[in-house]
Formats: C-alpha cells, structure tokens, sequence
C-alpha cells in the first residue's frame, strides 16, 4: 500500500507541473551520469551526459569520477575540481564536502564547494572501499572492517567486495555477492543480490548497484530496479 502511495505522489506532482525530488546521480553505461528524480519505487531517469571515467559517487548534484590518473568533481557536465589520483582510491561525502581518499599517497583530500581541495593525512593501512570525513570502509584480506579517525575498528566480516557509507557509521556492502545493509547500531539486513562488484553512494539516502538503487531509509533499507536513462528525458519532467 505505501508504494502505491508513493506513486500516486509523484504523479500528482508531474501533473501539477511540479519536478518530482532529485535524487542524485547514477552511473550509466560507457561512463554516462544519468540523473534521477522521483520517490522511492517511482524513479525516473533524466537526459544523461558522458564522461571518460567511471563515477565514485554522487550527492547534491555533484558527481565525482574517476579517469585516468586523475579524480574530478562534476557539477552537472562542468568540471568544478580536479585531483590527481592513483589506485586506490575511494570517494564519499560528508556535510556537502566531496572527500577523496588516496591510498598510494596516504592521504584524505576534501573540498567544500569552492578553491582547491585540502590535502590532509591518511591513516589506515588496507585497501580502501569508501570514505566519509571520519570514517572508512577498508579489506585487509579477506576481511574488512569500519574504522574510525580515532583509531577504532568495527568488523564487517569476510568476502566484502564493495561498500557505501554514510557519515553516522551506516554501511551497505556487497559481501559474498550480496548486499547487505548495516546500521548505525550494527543491524544487518540482506537486501538480496547484488549486481556486480560495484557499489556507489548516488545521493543523501541513495546507492547504486548496477540495475539497482538502494533507499535507505534510517535504520533500514529497500532496493528497487533503477530506472534507464532512454525511460525518459529532462524535459519530459518539466
């Protein structure tokens, strides 16, 4: 009942003339960033744009993605920062900053809407899956872990090929091909299979895995189909 709900909502804000929410942004085939806007069993992709890279994440309109030797920050299809890079390299946000973490070069780069990326220090020692300003996802092994500026770990487990993380401990991973959403208190929820290795955070409550977006919602998470960029264009939402 309560997608139906939902559907209901977002249509009655397209006929009102009204954009339904944005999202974020999603990765799409051949380097596309798609646009998404909608309700959570409701999505609707909007007009694409190419990039020569692969994204690592996406928030507020930004998306940052990954190429050759270099990390950069779009706002739409307008380069806004550039970072070099060598792998590994993990992105996040955290309070609208863009967060960067090198592991080649032990270092954390973050950048707050304006100027140059700050450069500070990087203290973990495995390879890392996703960042935020405090914490990180990293695999030692077979083994991964949630670790903390101040030094202090949590176990995620063995057979953790991907991760997205939120700035209040949250994680949701790929492990063992399937995905898995932990909360802030340590609850674990499978959410089903996952598609691929690759996991990114596209939005405030969103991530994507392959064909499908992940809502998270508080203490829990629901995955549905992400919508295909052909579905629709910008200006049929307006």
């Amino acid at each position: 009942m309560s997608n139906w709900i939902l559907i209901l909502l977002a249509a009655a804000l397209v006929l009102s003339g009204q954009q339904p929410p944005s999202l974020g942004c999603f990765a799409g085939a051949g380097g596309a960033i798609v646009p998404v806007w909608g309700l959570a069993g409701n999505l609707v992709a909007g007009k694409s744009w190419q990039t020569k890279g692969s994204l690592l994440g996406a928030y507020g309109g930004l998306a940052v993605v990954r190429g050759a030797g270099v990390v950069t920050v779009l706002e739409g299809d307008r380069e806004v920062a550039r970072i070099p890079a060598e792998e590994p390299v993990a992105a996040g946000f955290d309070s609208g900053a863009v967060v960067v973490l090198l592991a080649g070069r032990r270092a954390m780069w973050i950048w707050s809407g304006n100027g140059e990326p700050v450069e500070t220090g990087w203290h973990g020692s495995g390879e890392p899956l996703a960042v935020t300003r405090h914490l990180w996802v990293e695999r030692f092994g077979a083994e991964a872990w949630r670790v903390g500026a101040s030094g202090a770990r949590v176990a995620l487990g063995t057979g953790v090929t991907a991760a997205a993380l939120w700035p209040d401990g949250a994680v949701l991973m790929v492990r063992g091909a399937r995905l898995v959403f932990r909360s802030p208190r340590g609850e674990e929820q499978d959410l089903g299979d996952a598609d691929g290795e690759t996991l990114v955070r596209v939005g405030a409550e969103w991530a994507q895995s392959g064909r499908y977006a992940i809502h998270r919602r508080a203490a829990t998470a629901e995955r549905f189909l992400a919508p295909e960029p052909s579905m629709a264009t910008e200006n049929d939402l307006r």
